[in-house]
């Protein structure tokens, strides 16, 4: 895996939309429902903390993947809270803590998310087993490994 963390940039070079929390929502209402959309819990301007990943679903509901779990305090560079609209969030790590990782692990799952889109198969349910399919129900070596693997910070679409 790189030793650096995801810019925007590489972000948008994989073919993804990125935003930052406070710009989230509205950026995520622009998209097509199924359309992952990659976030920096920091605020507008910020030099970036963590990567998250949205997605909008029918009936209203809203998708978090967190990398670091949902338990994850997602907050902006100055410390405060951010919160981030969502409906269901995936209920497992996949990224140690101790690493900087996010940026990879979201467009690994934007990726998983963006395939299931194009298999109608878009419910809380499924991005869930799929993600869990591909991680498991707690962060290893072998999921950065996973990550690292699949060139996921190269645009491949």
């Amino acid at each position: 895996m790189q030793d650096h963390a995801v810019t925007a940039g590489e972000i948008v070079k994989a073919g993804f939309k990125w935003s930052y929390a406070d710009q989230a929502d509205r950026r995520l209402r622009s998209l097509a429902i199924g359309e992952p959309l990659i976030v920096n819990t920091d605020l507008t301007g910020g030099e970036g903390v963590h990567w998250v990943v949205l997605t909008r679903l029918s009936g209203g509901h809203i998708y978090l993947y967190d990398p670091l779990g949902p338990s994850n305090d997602r907050v902006a560079s100055d410390g405060s809270a951010v919160d981030l609209p969502y409906t269901h969030i995936y209920p497992y790590e996949s990224q140690l803590s101790s690493t900087g990782h996010c940026g990879y692990f979201a467009v690994y799952v934007a990726r998983i998310i963006r395939r299931l889109m194009r298999t109608s198969q878009l419910t809380p349910l499924a991005i869930t087993n799929a993600i869990k399919a591909e991680f498991g129900r707690s962060a290893d070596w072998g999921d950065a490994k996973r990550v690292a693997a699949s060139g996921v910070a190269y645009a491949q679409h």
